[in-house]
């Protein structure tokens, strides 16, 4: 079955030839297509190219081109490196004053930093094998867009130093997370939420109650207004604490670290949200052999697969830039073996 037809028959038995497995490719792909990552991040059309190549060698369940954490910061005046064997980092955060967040630009997605690009990059995923995969683009929440704005270790401080103003950023950075978002939107794709900085191995759930969910229940309610269903919501190391205060959102899925127990994520949640997840990226993915990739592989399934909300076969975060291509091939070996139905 094609992807699409496979998640098609999902939605509409319950049933298909296995289930949907979707390994997080990002800049692993790179070396796909014999590129470096600046050369990647500083073209739309390379973006896609990585996604299709792994497409057409693993035959996975979704491809994605997106400007994750950094790309709304970069266009809101976030200075970044771009290395040519690492992924992006920040060199300076805006330097602004709480009482002036309105100075801060609402980004226009058409045509601020490098948003063009990534918009180029799912255009032509959805022109060159929309009919056969799914597409997505996935941008950060406005939680952690905000902590890169400013730094986030001054973010996280001055939300016991001053919540009023860090209520006004966050307000203020929504605006753009959802410019980007509707920029999807209009091109007929539900766009995906990574927002690592609201990890519960950062934060207490009193801090993700107050300050990270409000915001995401804007955007998820924005989309599901827009596109009839809730994104895919993915935030990295462990959200286990917060779990009861992510059930308040309406999200179509929920997507784990390796670092939590998918198991049990299927006990509390599955009733409300489909699970992604979650093998290992480096230990089993880096650095496995083809039979503890196949082990791991099977116990995920093994402890997920019946969940009444659905189930997606994934990795617990990016696949590292420099793992081995063939162990990708062992993990969708893995799941097209112990996924059948």
């Amino acid at each position: 079955m094609k992807p699409v037809e496979r998640e098609r028959a999902l939605q509409e038995t319950g049933r298909a030839d296995r289930i949907l497995c979707c390994p997080f490719i990002d800049m692993f792909g790179a070396q796909l297509i014999g590129k470096n990552i600046r050369e990647v991040n500083l073209s739309g059309k390379l973006m896609a190219d990585l996604e299709i190549e792994a497409y057409k060698l693993y035959g996975h369940d979704g491809v994605s081109v997106g400007p994750g954490l950094y790309g709304v910061p970069e266009a809101m005046g976030v200075v970044l490196d771009l290395p040519e064997t690492s992924y992006p980092y920040v060199t300076k955060c805006v330097e602004m004053d709480y009482d002036n967040v309105e100075d801060l630009p609402v980004i226009d997605p058409k045509r601020d930093g490098r948003l063009p690009l990534f918009l180029e990059g799912v255009q032509i995923l959805i022109d060159e094998v929309g009919d056969e995969v799914g597409v997505g683009s996935s941008v950060a929440g406005p939680f952690s867009t905000a902590a890169t704005v400013v730094g986030t270790e001054r973010f996280l401080k001055d939300i016991r130093k001053n919540p009023e103003g860090i209520h006004k950023l966050l307000a203020h950075v929504t605006k753009s997370v959802l410019a980007y978002m509707d920029a999807v939107m209009d091109m007929g794709i539900v766009p995906s939420m990574p927002d690592p900085v609201a990890s519960g191995t950062l934060i207490s759930t009193k801090t993700f109650r107050e300050f990270a969910l409000p915001y995401l229940e804007v955007c998820v309610e924005h989309i599901r207004e827009r596109m009839g269903r809730g994104p895919a919501l993915h935030i990295c190391g462990t959200t286990r604490k917060h779990w009861e205060e992510i059930k308040k959102l309406n999200l179509s899925a929920l997507s784990l670290d390796n670092i939590d127990d998918i198991g049990e994520a299927c006990e509390v949640l599955g009733d409300k949200f489909c699970i992604i997840g979650n093998v290992d990226p480096v230990g089993v993915i880096l650095n496995g052999s083809r039979e503890s990739i196949h082990r791991a592989v099977k116990e995920c399934i093994d402890k997920a697969y019946n969940n009444s909300k659905g189930f997606v076969l994934a990795t617990g975060c990016d696949i590292p830039i420099n793992a081995s291509p063939e162990n990708v091939k062992h993990f969708m070996e893995a799941a097209r073996i112990y996924s059948r139905f």
